[in-house]
């Protein structure tokens, strides 16, 4: 598909969106991944950017709406948008 040739998300940026698409927190997701909350806000940036959505909530709404909740995100995001 044209996303998977332009779209490239990083192992931490499938991992930020699986949680994001469970419902955690910045904070929560940081904890989790051993990481800054600017860190975790800065993949979640980068996520919003590369699927050109404005606000995290849009990206809630994203993974909601294509069914990416839990280890599907991280499925889907790796065999449909592509890691790198």
């Amino acid at each position: 598909s044209q996303i998977k040739n332009e779209i490239h998300l990083t192992k931490r940026e499938i991992e930020c969106a699986n949680y994001i698409g469970q419902g955690y927190t910045i904070k929560e997701i940081a904890e989790l991944l051993a990481l800054s909350s600017r860190t975790v806000e800065s993949h979640i940036a980068h996520i919003k950017t590369k699927l050109n959505i404005r606000r995290k909530s849009e990206l809630v709404k994203y993974l909601l709406r294509n069914n990416l909740t839990g280890i599907d995100v991280y499925t889907y995001l790796l065999t449909t948008v592509g890691a790198g």
